[in-house]
């Protein structure tokens, strides 16, 4: 068996905090994943995409509400008080990349230690992940459209193994003799299936670029839907993406990468708790169609029901630069970002009364709306 040599990977070019460089040139710890590896995962933050392709970077869920972030380690916990990696979009420094396509990206580094990420200081301890977004290609004299669509469906992949309504009476009995007379008569409540249920993710992007003699250019409109698989929990986005180069003369360009991104969340109470540690042997409702009540713990239905929290704004990255051809070896480059966003939280729980099955009033209640 002979090996065929193959070195695409070596020239490969690759985009470091002080510039670009061959990556067979490259000393630093680097890791780089391309765009075709980034539209692998239908996923709200593009981050998502280095878990399991790029060594020493750890990417973890920290809560299953739809539009969390996840958490992104590079080798470990830092020692500054805050262990998450910085990003850098085309050149404006961020805090996350929960506002960008996936398929408006072009590639993404990652720069693992001291000599990759020197440029940014103390800033960099815990690692920086470089974004390329997309532009028009030079060779691109008519205008290439691009559209793409993926729809998936999230459910519950492992209930927990809780106790059904007989088996909890038998233990109950053995602990206190005596109260359920006929364990085989008793309600039998799964509160896992009550809450939890089959949810869709939609993922769109249309985008048109293309060049002429004296502009690049690159647009994109995206939608993201994410429904959670408990109610009243879900996550909505649109991407708007304008990337521009503008050649003024042969050594003078201007350009613009700029992002705008309207988002709203639905985020559910934590009934998972309650669902839980919910008694199997009672009903979610009475005969009446009301509500019933659970004792300890409150009705995780209920709560669903009366709970109306949303968190809805805007997020826009972007920048303006100059770049200046002073000699053949030297460009200059001057540019301006900025990262703005607008937040506005609402929440709203009516007036209710959950009743005990002798009419008095229970503890889960809200008597001003």
């Amino acid at each position: 068996v002979v090996l065929e040599p193959k070195k695409t990977t070596l020239d490969e070019i690759v985009v470091i905090g002080y510039g670009t460089v061959r990556k067979s040139d490259l000393s630093g710890s680097v890791g780089s994943v391309k765009a075709e590896d980034i539209t692998k995962i239908t996923a709200l933050n593009p981050v998502q995409s280095l878990q399991g392709n790029v060594t020493g970077v750890q990417v973890t869920s920290t809560s299953g509400t739809p539009g969390e972030n996840p958490a992104v380690r590079i080798r470990g916990v830092g020692t500054f008080g805050n262990s998450n990696p910085i990003y850098v979009v085309d050149g404006v420094i961020v805090d996350d990349i929960s506002f960008l396509n996936s398929n408006d990206i072009t590639s993404m580094e990652v720069l693992k230690d001291a000599s990759a990420s020197a440029i940014y200081g103390s800033r960099g301890a815990n690692g920086v992940i470089m974004v390329t977004t997309k532009m028009g290609k030079a060779t691109e004299e008519k205008t290439v459209f691009n559209f793409s669509g993926e729809m998936g469906i999230q459910k519950l992949a492992k209930k927990i193994d809780l106790l059904s309504g007989r088996d909890f009476a038998i233990i109950t009995n053995e602990i206190k003799p005596g109260t359920y007379n006929n364990v085989d008569a008793l309600p039998n409540t799964d509160w896992q299936d009550l809450i939890f249920h089959t949810a869709p993710v939609f993922d769109f992007q249309l985008s048109a670029s293309g060049s002429s003699k004296n502009i690049q250019y690159y647009i994109s409109g995206g939608y993201f839907k994410q429904d959670g698989i408990i109610e009243k929990s879900s996550f909505e986005r649109i991407t708007l993406k304008i990337n521009n180069i503008y050649n003024l003369t042969k050594h003078v360009k201007l350009g613009n990468n700029i992002t705008i991104a309207p988002y709203s969340q639905q985020v559910a109470p934590n009934v998972t708790y309650q669902a839980y540690r919910a008694r199997p042997v009672l009903e979610p409702y009475y005969p009446d169609g009301s509500f019933a009540v659970v004792y300890n713990v409150g009705n995780p239905l209920a709560d669903l029901e009366y709970s109306n929290n949303y968190i809805r704004g805007l997020r826009g990255v972007g920048n303006i630069f100059a770049d200046i051809a002073i000699l053949k070896p030297l460009t200059l480059k001057s540019s301006f970002g900025v990262d703005a966003g607008y937040n506005k939280a609402e929440s709203f729980t009516p007036a209710y009364t959950i009743y005990n099955p002798d009419g008095t009033i229970s503890q889960q209640q809200n008597l001003l709306s």
